[in-house]
């Protein structure tokens, strides 16, 4: 994937992100079809995921952090510019809570 112009920082974690689990290529980051993760690889490079009611609640009042539009009532917060509200290992740590919640729902 191109660096498509983006500053090193940034680029890097949205690529990051974007490959986060199994090599995603999109902008959507999934498992078995299910989404767990967005991230837009475009400027200001937002992020959203899903997370636990605590969580939710917990995150939106920091600044930066908002309820991710149109998913919010599915507990989805959306950081408005990656790496402006969360550091790099908490996002981490969030996106891979993201990831065992979607999993956990998911037929046996």
């Amino acid at each position: 994937m191109s660096n498509g112009g983006l500053n090193a920082p940034l680029g890097d974690m949205a690529k990051w992100l974007a490959f986060l689990i199994e090599g995603s290529p999109g902008d959507v980051v999934s498992v078995a079809g299910k989404m767990f993760a967005v991230v837009n690889l475009e400027p200001p490079h937002s992020t959203a995921f899903k997370c636990t009611p605590e969580t939710f609640g917990e995150l939106v009042e920091r600044p930066g952090i908002i309820p991710a539009p149109y998913m919010a009532r599915n507990m989805w917060v959306q950081e408005q510019e990656l790496g402006d509200a969360l550091e790099r290992r908490e996002l981490a740590s969030l996106v891979k809570a993201s990831y065992d919640l979607v999993v956990a729902k998911l037929p046996k």
